[in-house]
């Protein structure tokens, strides 16, 4: 494989893992807030080494269709 090609893949690859960490984190930190086992997205935040801003948006991702996060997903294997 030409190393161009190669550089796409991975670059694709590292987008397609990104989505999967972020889906996963969404469930993970609603369900934080929502038991109250934390207080805020900045504690979650300050655990996890990250801006609060990102953690604010993140939770939103668990609203989307059941056939996107499916799909989101599904790239990781079709990837390989």
């Amino acid at each position: 494989m030409p190393q161009e090609q190669a550089g796409k893949t991975q670059t694709k690859q590292q987008a397609q893992n990104a989505m999967i960490l972020a889906v996963v984190r969404s469930h993970i930190w609603r369900g934080l807030l929502e038991t109250g086992t934390v207080k805020s997205i900045a504690e979650i935040a300050r655990a996890n080494k990250v801006d609060g801003s990102y953690v604010s948006r993140i939770p939103d991702l668990t609203l989307l269709e059941p056939d996107i996060i499916d799909a989101i997903l599904d790239s990781e294997e079709h990837s390989c």
